[in-house]
């Protein structure tokens, strides 16, 4: 096993992102020449040991520990050895970081900006022009106005500098976020979590294809 290891995003969530490995890995410190088969595993953690062998397999996959048979012994037993007590993992969040965004998809929706907002909302702007926060007006049942205000974040207030406006056509949510020069996936889900938030709140529209082509037949 090599001194330290540098997982992928993907590898590290395989391996850790259940209740199993972790256990096992301990289990197996503890036992004499920090040495054991499935069955002894799975009766100390009382888990099935299917369940166990499949994970025993993972942590050898990835060489965290040894495989060793012992084919003289009758059923032919496997055993699993764990070479060290300390595990090095070195995390590269960069390489992992764009290995993570290639698992994660954004759907890519085509809006604008949602006509007859106004009065209701409005937008607070910077001595520069840039939107800082919207506010939304609300009647309640009691019949009295009360008025929420979002405070926008740079990333959001550069996607809302590129948002088509009632009278221009959709455009697509990537699209516009190129436009904001918005690319990297942290900002890119941040921006889409806000999209989300403005579509619920009836301040954006979000259009079909259909709905498109409907109207410019």
């Amino acid at each position: 096993m090599s001194d330290s290891w540098n997982p992928s995003y993907e590898d590290f969530q395989n391996l850790f992102s259940n209740n199993y490995t972790l256990r096992i890995l301990v289990s197996l410190a503890q036992l004499k020449n920090m040495r054991g088969s499935a069955s002894d595993i799975a009766s100390i953690l009382d888990i099935h040991i299917s369940t166990t062998k499949k994970y025993l397999d993972i942590l050898n996959k990835f060489r965290l520990l040894e495989k060793e048979f012992e084919p003289t012994r009758q059923g032919k037993p496997t055993y699993y050895i764990l070479k060290k007590k300390k595990v090095n993992i070195s995390l590269d969040l960069i390489k992992m970081s764009r290995n993570f965004q290639k698992k994660i998809s954004i759907k890519d929706i085509l809006i604008r900006e949602r006509k007859g907002i106004y009065p209701q909302v409005s937008f607070i702007l910077t001595y520069r022009g840039s939107i800082q926060a919207i506010k939304i007006r609300k009647k309640t049942k009691a019949h009295r106005f009360i008025t929420h205000k979002i405070e926008l974040s740079s990333v959001e207030s550069r996607f809302m500098q590129f948002l088509p406006h009632p009278t221009m056509e959709p455009e697509h949510f990537f699209k516009i976020c190129a436009k904001s020069q918005i690319t990297d996936y942290v900002s890119l889900k941040i921006v889409n979590n806000f999209v989300q938030k403005l579509l619920k709140l009836k301040i954006i529209k979000e259009f079909s294809k259909a709905e498109l082509d409907s109207k410019s037949n």
